[in-house]
């Protein structure tokens, strides 16, 4: 058909989102063009900003009470695990102290769902830590302050 542009759908990717707090990720990847699908944070606080935020999302109360068989597959998981045992203002328990070591929690639903790319926050050892703890070697991208973006490769 002469002179008709070819017009492709395009589908957003989905994320889902751990440690999501008031959502600050969540809102930056959905001013990217991203949807939103399913949320997990354990501040009941947080989690009523996120009802009136996300009033469509499903969302869940515990990293570690939810896995595959609640969560659906998504494009992109996004997560700001808590720092504090592995940040240099804090004891530098690092990923053994009990509120860092949620990162575990994350790598578990990371490889259970296999998302194309993994966004999360971003402390000195970081990007060795990532890239020993995914198992296939993907060398992180330190995105801008604070940020760094995994690509995933699908199995």
């Amino acid at each position: 058909m002469e002179g008709e542009a070819l017009v492709e759908e395009v589908v957003p990717l989905r994320v889902g989102s751990l440690f999501t707090g008031v959502g600050g990720m969540d809102l930056g990847l959905e001013c990217a063009g991203m949807e939103v699908a399913w949320q997990v944070e354990i501040d009941p606080y947080c989690r009523q900003v996120l009802k009136h935020r996300w009033p469509g999302v499903t969302r869940y109360e515990d990293v570690m009470h939810v896995g595959s068989e609640e969560l659906e597959p998504v494009d992109l998981i996004c997560g700001g695990f808590p720092c504090q045992d592995v940040s240099v203002a804090g004891r530098r328990e690092g990923l053994a102290g009990e509120r860092s070591g949620l990162f575990h929690e994350l790598m578990r639903i990371a490889r259970a769902l296999a998302p194309h790319w993994l966004l999360t926050h971003r402390e000195r050892p970081w990007p060795s830590v990532v890239e020993r703890r995914t198992g296939h070697g993907s060398r992180p991208r330190v995105a801008g302050r604070g940020r760094v973006w995994v690509r995933l490769p699908r199995a």
